[in-house]
């Protein structure tokens, strides 16, 4: 059988966190959500689901990560891990990051925001527009949400680690 390169892998682990990330930031907009439900009636009732469908992406963020912990050791398809692993951190790591370096007049700041915060700082916003969905404001910050998700995935590495590699089995084994 034929091995997958590096970069389909990555991009097969990458694709689907990154399309969670954007699905729950989209459908936690309300403004956006009433461009296509104009009548007021069919809103109030569609809101709740749109809600649910934002908090579930999280969830399923985890098990796709997860998933490929465990599939992705076993059958040396290591690198849809890694893909999966930077779809689920960079969000996170990039929102929390991003509020070290305020605007303050800082030269730091500066130097972060004309350097690696011109790449970073859409993908920060977008995990602070999947944070709105959850509706946390009253109980947990967003930089508190992307610290829980950074130690939820990286709770990952210890499972991925200590999988076994499958041997191959060859006539002389039996």
């Amino acid at each position: 059988m034929k091995r997958m390169g590096k970069i389909p892998q990555t991009l097969i682990g990458i694709t689907p966190p990154i399309i969670f990330w954007i699905v729950a930031g989209t459908l936690q907009d309300d403004l956006f959500i009433m461009e296509f439900f104009e009548d007021f009636d069919i809103y109030l009732t569609h809101i709740s689901l749109f809600d649910t469908i934002s908090a579930i992406m999280f969830p399923c963020m985890f098990l796709w990560l997860y998933l490929w912990s465990f599939i992705g050791k076993r059958f040396k398809l290591d690198y849809i891990y890694y893909g999966s692993l930077i779809g689920v951190l960079l969000p996170a790591v990039s929102a929390f990051v991003s509020t070290f370096f305020t605007d303050d007049g800082n030269i730091l700041s500066w130097i972060y925001m004309f350097t690696i915060g011109l790449i970073l700082y859409p993908i920060g916003r977008l995990a602070y527009f999947s944070f709105d969905a959850l509706d946390f404001d009253i109980w947990l910050e967003s930089d508190t949400l992307s610290i829980i998700i950074v130690i939820i995935a990286l709770l990952s590495l210890p499972i991925f680690k200590h999988i076994k590699k499958k041997q191959r089995e060859t006539l002389t084994d039996h």
